[in-house]
C-alpha cells in the first residue's frame, strides 16, 4: 500500500514539473523517490551553477517550500557530478502539497534562469 502511494506521489510531483523550461532537466529514475533538478547546458563555472541553484532554493523558501541543493565534496567524487537541486518524495506527502511544491520549484527555476540571461 505504501509503495503504491509512493509511486503515485512520484508521478504527481514529476507531472507538476513537466512544463518546466527546456533549459532544465529532471534526473533520476522515473520510479525513484529521489530526483535531481539540473541545468541542461552547463554554465561557465561550477560556482555560477551553484549560485543559480541556490537562488532557486532561496526563492522557493520565500514561497514556503523547502528544497536543498545537492552538495558533494569534489575531491571525493570519481567523476564530475552535475550541480542539482535534490528532491525526496515520500508516501506521506499529500497530493495538494506535492502539486504546490512542484509548481513553486518549477516557477522559481523559470524565474531564476530568465534573470541569468
Amino acid at each position: 500500500m505504501k509503495l503504491t502511494r509512493l509511486q503515485e506521489n512520484i508521478e504527481i510531483f514529476r507531472n507538476t514539473l513537466k512544463p518546466l523550461d527546456s533549459r532544465w532537466v529532471v534526473l533520476g529514475d522515473k520510479q525513484s523517490p529521489i530526483l535531481h533538478l539540473s541545468l541542461v547546458k552547463r554554465l561557465d563555472s561550477v560556482e555560477e551553477e551553484e549560485k543559480l541553484l541556490q537562488d532557486v532554493v532561496d526563492a522557493a523558501l520565500k514561497d514556503g517550500c523547502l528544497f536543498t541543493r545537492a552538495k558533494y565534496i569534489a575531491s571525493q567524487e570519481r567523476s564530475g557530478v552535475p550541480c542539482s537541486i535534490r528532491v525526496c518524495i515520500s508516501a506521506g506527502h499529500q497530493k495538494r502539497d506535492l502539486e504546490r511544491a512542484g509548481a513553486v520549484l518549477r516557477d522559481c527555476a523559470r524565474k531564476m534562469i530568465r534573470t541569468k540571461k
